[in-house]
Formats: structure tokens, C-alpha cells, sequence
């Protein structure tokens, strides 16, 4: 695993995110556009239509089909080429699948802690950046004890 893998998905999902198209101009909204269809949730938060929900998010990361959801609901937005196993690509989406499994079950229902409430992309975005912390985190190998001479 390396981790400009890690970080290419990150920039991917900030493409999918940034590439929330307006849909009309409205003078009331300080950039004056108004977002793309919106679906109203369970908890009255309504987020872009093209958004993920967490149980969407959760449900993929725990099938070790993350990277896959997102390239089948944003492969129209992102190219995920670079992610795919080919000749080319030694990327092993197998270990990525399960390194963001790991991330995601220490998120699972405490969301709140990586700053994310309503938005599955952004979750999605805060389980690469718990991989990279538990899979490129230096460790710091034990002080010895000083010896008493």
C-alpha cells in the first residue's frame, strides 16, 4: 500500500465534492446560486442528491467495497483509473479495501469526533484520512529506561 494511493482518493473525493453543479441563480444566496436538487433526510437535513448517505458509506467500507461505491455512483464526476489493478498500476485495492474497512469501523457512529454530520462524502473523506493515520502514522519506537548508575 503507499500512500499516494491514499491521498489520489482523497483528491478524488474532493473532485466528486467540488463538482456539485448549480442549478439557478438566485440573488438572495451570497454566491447566488442555488444547489442541485436536494433530498431531505430522516433528520431533516437535506443534502445533495448525488450525496451518500452514512448507512451507504458504512455498509461498503464493512464489504470492503468503498473505493467500488464510489467509483459506480461518481465514475461519471472522478476517473478512478489510477486506483484500478492493471499491468501499469501496482495498486492493491484489496489492501486499500481493507485498510479503509479498518478506518471506518473505528468511525462508525462516532462521526461526530471527525467533524462530519450530515454529508456521506464527507465521511467517506474522514475514513482515507483515519487510514492514513493508523497506516503511515511513524511509530515511535519505546524510550529506554534510564539506567541508574
Amino acid at each position: 500500500m503507499k500512500l499516494t494511493s491514499f491521498t489520489h482518493l482523497a483528491f478524488l473525493i474532493n473532485w466528486i465534492m467540488d463538482e456539485q453543479p448549480p442549478t439557478r441563480k438566485d440573488p438572495r444566496r451570497p454566491n447566488g446560486w442555488v444547489p442541485k436538487t436536494h433530498i431531505p433526510s430522516k433528520d431533516g437535513v437535506s443534502r445533495p442528491a448525488e450525496d451518500l448517505t452514512f448507512k451507504e458509506v458504512h455498509l461498503a467500507a464493512r464489504d470492503g467495497d468503498l473505493i467500488g461505491l464510489l467509483r459506480r455512483r461518481f465514475g461519471h464526476i472522478a476517473d478512478f483509473s489510477l486506483l484500478l489493478p492493471s499491468p501499469y498500476n501496482l495498486t492493491n485495492l484489496e489492501q486499500m479495501e481493507a485498510a479503509l474497512s479498518q478506518a471506518a469501523s473505528v468511525l462508525e457512529g462516532r462521526e461526530h469526533k471527525a467533524l462530519v454530520q450530515k454529508s456521506g462524502l464527507c465521511l467517506a473523506m474522514a475514513i482515507v484520512l483515519e487510514t492514513i493515520q493508523q497506516q503511515f502514522h511513524p511509530c515511535t519506537p519505546a524510550r529506554p529506561e534510564p539506567e541508574n548508575a
